[in-house]
């Protein structure tokens, strides 16, 4: 499955502020193994994990979904 804007946007924002998936995780309260499934487009999200991944890459939840 190809990946959404969104999910483009959290891989480009770790790399901007070099930060690796186990950090975002681990500041988003996610498993690991979830994110990295949802970033791959294998697992939907709720919106209160998408509202946490926004706040722990400290961007807006806007410029992220949009």
């Amino acid at each position: 499955m190809e990946q959404s804007t969104w999910q483009l946007k959290v891989i480009n924002e770790l790399k901007n502020q070099q930060r690796s998936q186990a950090w975002l995780a681990r500041q988003a309260q996610i498993e690991q193994s979830a994110l990295n499934r949802m970033l791959n487009n294998k697992r939907n999200f709720p919106q209160d994990k998408m509202d946490a991944l926004a706040s722990a890459l400290n961007i807006s939840k806007e410029t992220l979904f949009s």
